[in-house]
């Protein structure tokens, strides 16, 4: 009693349709694990201004990184770059 051997086109587009759906399970799962640390980060955020808000906390001075420099001095090729 031998078994009729599965075709190979068959046994492709099983392999094939198993690794989808093991494709999307796991996509779903990381999606709703990044959605969620997501979420979390923007409430931090949002706390965070907040108290910024009502406290009253000082925003980072712009520090300018060039002095003010007289008339006299040279500008230097790389000074003219802006980031």
């Amino acid at each position: 009693m031998m078994r009729k051997p599965i075709p190979r086109w068959l046994r492709v587009g099983f392999a094939a349709a198993a690794w989808a759906i093991t494709v999307s399970v796991v996509e779903a799962g990381s999606e709703n694990e990044i959605g969620h640390d997501a979420r979390q980060l923007e409430q931090r955020i949002e706390l965070q201004l907040e108290l910024m808000e009502r406290f009253g906390a000082p925003m980072a001075p712009s520090s300018d990184p060039t002095p003010a420099r007289s008339h006299e001095e040279p500008i230097e090729p790389w000074e003219l770059v802006g980031v």
